[in-house]
This record gives C-alpha cells, sequence and structure tokens, in this order.
C-alpha cells in the first residue's frame, strides 16, 4: 500500500485546481501554516507531495530561498511536514530578537490594550508561561498613556489579563479627552498657518524691493533744498530772507529788486 507522502492521489488532482492558500505571513509563520492546513482539510488534500507542491508554488521568492535547499532536494518522506518544519524554523524570530523587540521597541499604537497583551505574550512565545509576571506587567503599563496608568493605579493586584480589560474600558471613555489633549483647535491651526502664510508674503514683497536697483537722483535740487534764484516778483532771496538787513543782493542788476535799490546806492559809496 502506497504512503500517503509518496503520490497523489485522483481527488488530490481534482482539488488542486480549486485550491487557493493565503498570503504567506512572514510575522507569524506558524499561523500561516495552520491557515495552511485549513485548507488542505476543507479541499481534503492529504497527500504530503500535493501538498509540498503547493506551498512551494505560493511562497514568495525572498522566503523560498530560506529553504532553497528543501525545494531544490524534496525529500521523499513526509516532503511537506519537513517544509513545515524547516519554514518555521528559519524564518521565526529568535528568542533574543522577541525580547529585544517586547522590551525596546513594542507599543500601544492604534491597537487597544488588551491586543497589545496578547501581542506581547506572542512575542514571548514558549516563555510566556515562565515569564516574571510582575516584569510584564510593568512592560505593559510602560506602554499606556498617563491618565490610563493613573486609573489602573487603584486596580491592585487584578490578574493582568483582566487589568488589559479594564484598560480597554477606561482608554475608550478618555479618548476624546486625550485627542484634545494631543492636538491643539483647529481654529488655532488655521490660525498659524495665516499668520506664517502673511510672513512669508511680507518677505517675498521685502526680497522684491531689496532687488531692485536703487535709481540715481537726477540734478534738480532736492524740493527740501529751497532755491536761491529770484522769484516772479523781482525780490531777491536774500532780500526776501532777511529783508532790510539783507548784507546782499543776487539779482543780476540790483537795481531789478526793489527792495535792493535803497541798498545799492550804499554798496558803491554814494551816500
Amino acid at each position: 500500500m502506497a504512503h500517503s507522502g509518496d503520490a497523489s492521489t485522483p481527488a488530490d488532482a481534482v482539488a488542486s485546481l480549486t485550491v487557493k492558500l493565503p498570503d504567506f505571513w512572514a510575522t507569524d509563520p506558524l499561523i500561516w501554516f495552520a491557515q495552511v492546513d485549513a485548507v488542505f482539510a476543507s479541499h481534503r488534500i492529504t497527500s504530503q507531495v500535493a501538498q509540498f507542491n503547493h506551498v512551494v508554488a505560493h511562497l514568495p521568492p525572498h522566503i523560498a530561498m530560506e529553504v532553497r535547499d528543501v525545494i531544490l532536494n524534496r525529500p521523499a518522506d513526509q516532503p511537506y511536514s519537513t517544509l513545515k518544519t524547516e519554514l518555521i524554523f528559519r524564518t521565526s524570530a529568535s528568542e533574543r530578537k522577541r525580547l529585544h523587540q517586547l522590551l525596546s521597541t513594542e507599543d500601544l499604537g492604534d491597537l487597544k490594550p488588551s491586543q497589545l497583551l496578547r501581542r506581547m505574550y506572542q512575542l514571548l512565545g514558549d516563555r510566556a508561561t515562565t515569564f516574571d509576571t510582575s516584569l510584564l506587567r510593568e512592560l505593559f503599563l510602560q506602554r499606556l498613556p498617563a491618565q490610563v496608568r493613573m486609573v489602573l493605579a487603584s486596580a491592585g493586584d487584578l490578574a493582568l489579563p483582566a487589568l488589559a480589560e479594564m484598560a480597554d474600558n477606561v482608554l475608550e471613555m478618555a479618548a476624546p479627552t486625550l485627542a484634545a489633549v494631543s492636538s491643539p483647535p483647529n481654529t488655532e491651526v488655521h490660525q498659524l498657518r495665516e499668520e506664517v502664510a502673511e510672513l512669508r508674503n511680507i518677505v517675498q514683497q521685502l526680497s522684491l524691493q531689496l532687488a531692485q536697483p536703487r535709481r540715481r537722483s537726477g540734478r534738480s535740487p532736492s524740493p527740501a533744498v529751497r532755491s536761491r534764484s529770484p522769484d516772479t516778483s523781482g525780490v531777491c532771496w536774500y532780500h526776501r530772507r532777511f529783508g532790510d538787513r539783507s548784507p546782499r543782493c543776487t539779482t543780476p542788476r540790483t537795481e531789478n529788486c526793489p527792495a535792493g535799490l535803497a541798498w545799492w546806492p550804499h554798496r558803491h559809496g554814494l551816500y
């Protein structure tokens, strides 16, 4: 009698036409193989060779490279079981790596506290039952918001799974408050954006003004400087400024300046 792992049966061949395996889950290959086994069971695929071929055909290239030797040299006995064991062993994170992730990188994120706790148990793997409960409790609480920790402080020695469920309820009730504290009001953000846009506009205007070359002024005197040429009345600037006490007269002919008529004879010693 042929072993079920030696050859595919006609029923396996028919089922192979409709079977579809889930995408490989590198995060937890053990769970992925549990799903694969469920697919094989529902389609009644029992041949080890057929199961081996299905898995090899669905593996991503970089995962297939991890078990390249097994694929190229298919075991004569129990090929699917051998592939399954080697793939789980070679792609699963080491215990040291899982503990490092648990201690340093795993955080709450978008998870519920109870989901986080289950994730922490998963990272512990076989050590979950022997790991220091007090340390795990402390690591769990450190990853919760401060407001939630304050409420849980009154829980006493409540078991960790029950504590996680309590944290779920607290976080759900405190979610609106936490959201308000963590983010400023939309109106304030809008006002800040408007102020930044206004400042940017001012800087652009100043930059344009500084970039324009300065125009050299003409030879015409500045409006602030008063002209000393005689005006239409015929009175020179000095007489307009000092009246009869003017020290001089600047008209081309002094007699043209009415105010200088009295001054002109004195200048020439006629009086």
